[in-house]
């Protein structure tokens, strides 16, 4: 009895991940993307992107580092501990 393999449902998804890759390559046309450099730094860019998302939004939330003084437009973590106090 042959065992059970799953080579036709990754062959699929092969495929699929192929023609999606296909795709963006095709929108940028002037790019290498088999450059490994570029795409390192392309993945450190997004990293870098998301960190800065994150601090922003962090630096908008909350303007004060002190948890017993809320600004006058909370919308924080302090709001919510000074109304269950």
């Amino acid at each position: 009895m042959k065992p059970k393999t799953k080579e036709k449902e990754y062959s699929r998804k092969a495929k699929r991940m192929r023609g999606r890759m296909d795709a963006i390559e095709a929108k940028y046309p002037h790019i290498d993307f088999t450059n490994a450099e570029l795409r390192r730094d392309m993945a450190n860019y997004a990293n870098l992107m998301r960190e800065l998302v994150y601090a922003t939004v962090n630096r908008d939330y909350c303007k004060s580092d002190d948890p017993d003084r809320m600004c006058e437009t909370c919308n924080c973590w302090k709001q919510i501990r000074a109304s269950t106090m």
